[in-house]
């Protein structure tokens, strides 16, 4: 039997990872569980860039380095869905498992800041 694992070889026996605990995910992103870390933190950007025809930009903010992607459908406004270069926003963001059309972070729950 040594021979047919090689001389010396070892087997390693996998150790399973500790599952993180269960987080209460709202229903809205439910559906990007496999996508998405749950831990959604508050911030306030400025949208570099938004592409009416997609439906997506990017903000950016101190503390997501790199920018954060943002869907037309997590733009909380009424009518059409967009935002404007330039345009201060306060928005969610999280870490998803991958990068998203090669950002870091997706936002969720952008809200337009209104002038005082």
């Amino acid at each position: 039997m040594d021979d047919a694992i090689g001389r010396g070889a070892t087997l390693r026996r996998r150790i399973p990872r500790r599952s993180e605990p269960a987080i209460a995910v709202p229903e809205r992103i439910a559906d990007r569980r496999n996508l998405l870390h749950h831990r959604e933190m508050t911030s306030r950007g400025v949208v570099r860039f938004w592409k009416r025809e997609d439906g997506w930009g990017a903000i950016d903010c101190v503390q997501t380095p790199g920018g954060c992607w943002v869907h037309f459908s997590e733009v909380e406004i009424d009518g059409f869905r967009a935002l404007d270069p330039g345009q201060e926003v306060d928005f969610e963001w999280q870490k998803p498992t991958g990068p998203v059309e090669g950002f870091a972070f997706v936002a969720t729950q952008v809200r337009p800041v209104q002038a005082d």
